[in-house]
């Protein structure tokens, strides 16, 4: 009882930090613009770099665009490729039967989805800082 207490407290207090990725609730829809704001920021990368301020790979753009990687660069066209990108891992995410976070398509942004289920169950900075600016209304609300 007094664990649940002082976890429930812990979250109020917004120190989501303390938690593991298991533990912090899932409530309602992902905003998928929000997240693609924190990766931009947690990437850190300016948009004239190969692969974009999202800093895709030639092999990921070629997995969800047609278009050529030059156009990664881009940011219209490199969120839109990013929301294709996390909607199809949250689809197979519920297939596989796992429950989508920020947490997990954070650590699936950065590792691919087969290094995101070999390191779900453990702590991983990328996906915990994104998670954190995900839930940062001071951080959003200057960003978007």
């Amino acid at each position: 009882m007094f664990g649940y207490l002082r976890a429930l407290s812990g979250f109020l207090l917004g120190s989501l930090s303390a938690f593991s990725a298991a533990e912090i609730p899932i409530t309602g829809t992902i905003d998928l613009e929000r997240l693609i704001a924190c990766i931009e920021h947690k990437e850190g990368a300016p948009w004239s770099n190969a692969g974009g301020a999202l800093q895709f790979t030639r092999a990921t753009w070629s997995d969800f665009s047609t278009d050529p990687y030059t156009w990664a660069s881009q940011p219209d066209k490199a969120r839109q490729i990013a929301r294709k990108a996390l909607l199809r891992a949250i689809q197979r995410m519920r297939q596989d039967g796992i429950k989508p976070s920020v947490w997990l398509l954070a650590l699936r942004w950065n590792c691919g989805y087969a290094g995101m289920v070999k390191r779900m169950e453990g702590r991983w900075d990328y996906a915990e800082h994104v998670r954190n600016l995900y839930y940062d209304h001071e951080f959003l609300r200057t960003r978007l």
